[in-house]
């Protein structure tokens, strides 16, 4: 007899499309030599912008704010997404001058989780919260985008899962999948290829992921299989770059927050012969993870200063709490 019981968590901390559709007050005042758009932003949005493939040149003048929010409440997976400046492809030039906050919230409260299985049957109750905000996404170049900053960016990125009440029975060799995962994803600033990137100001990036397991009794017979781990996975970056040469320079303030929490309050479950139940915190493969990043160069040769006068921190916690959990193991069974 055999059993296992594992949480599996990191912690890391490193100090408008086409044709285009704007509302509010970022408007087409023109267009560049290959077809792309010259937008400027001169009042209060809550639309923000997708532009196309072209080479845009956009500006957000000073104190103008540009918002954009996705809250979604449900009881399945989803994702909740926010992106204020999405410029796609061409070589893009982006000026903020004036704030830009994007807010992504998606909150899920799975359903209750009741069955009774036989011989070879499988079933898949498993749900997955996604939240993504960005605040400038300079998107694909062909030669680079320029992305500078000189006002606020704010960028909140919450995913919360919360499990039912569940009944499980599983006999022969049947399968249940229950996981509940929790993915939470906000960045400041980021491009795809090559970039040139500054920041004179201030970027602001928080995200949070958190999920309750499931409440109730689990009996796993013979070769019957259950999985039921939660992972809650919370990632933020100032500053990302892409594929190609980037050079980033700070000058201003970027501070990076990231919190993930897992939550077993009362369960039980029971495993009798050569029953499998995946029941813990995170896997080695899908870790529960909570990281923060500063400035992150992407994946090629590039170059980062940050000026005398910039400051970058980054905050990266994981918990997790286990109140009352009651595991009954027999025979060769794994947990």
């Amino acid at each position: 007899m055999g059993a296992i019981f594992r949480w599996v968590f990191w912690v890391t901390m490193l100090a408008i499309s086409v044709p285009m559709q704007l509302y509010a007050a970022c408007q087409i005042v023109g267009t560049t030599p290959d077809g792309g758009y010259i937008i400027v932003c001169d009042g209060p949005d809550t639309i923000g912008v997708a532009s196309g493939d072209g080479s845009d040149i956009i500006t957000i003048n000073t104190g103008v704010p540009v918002s954009k929010t996705d809250q979604q409440s449900t009881n399945s997976t989803a994702t909740a997404a926010a992106t204020i400046i999405n410029a796609q492809g061409g070589d893009d030039q982006i000026t903020n001058t004036g704030s830009v906050r994007a807010n992504a919230s998606m909150t899920i409260k799975a359903e209750d989780f009741i069955a009774t299985h036989l011989g070879n049957d499988e079933t898949n109750a498993s749900v997955a919260g996604i939240a993504a905000a960005t605040g400038i996404d300079g998107g694909r170049s062909t030669l680079k985008n320029s992305i500078t900053n000189n006002g606020m960016i704010e960028v909140t990125a919450t995913s919360t899962v919360k499990g039912g009440q569940i009944q499980l029975e599983l006999f022969d060799v049947t399968k249940a999948d229950a996981t509940l995962t929790a993915n939470a994803t906000a960045t400041g600033i980021k491009g795809t290829d090559n970039n040139e990137i500054v920041n004179n100001s201030t970027i602001l990036v928080t995200s949070t992921a958190s999920v309750t397991a499931w409440t109730g009794e689990v009996n796993v017979l013979d070769q019957a299989t259950a999985n039921t781990t939660i992972t809650p996975s919370a990632t933020s970056t100032g500053i990302t770059g892409g594929t190609g040469y980037d050079r980033i320079t700070n000058a201003g303030v970027i501070s990076a927050t990231a919190t993930s929490n897992a939550t077993v309050s009362i369960g039980e479950v029971n495993l009798f012969d050569l029953a499998v139940a995946g029941a813990g915190i995170g896997t080695e493969d899908v870790p529960m993870e909570a990281r923060a990043t500063g400035i992150n160069a992407g994946d090629a040769g590039s170059k980062i200063v940050n000026t005398a006068a910039g400051k970058i921190t980054a905050h990266a916690e994981s918990s997790a709490n286990l109140e009352s959990v009651v595991l009954t193991l027999y025979d060769f069974t794994v947990v």
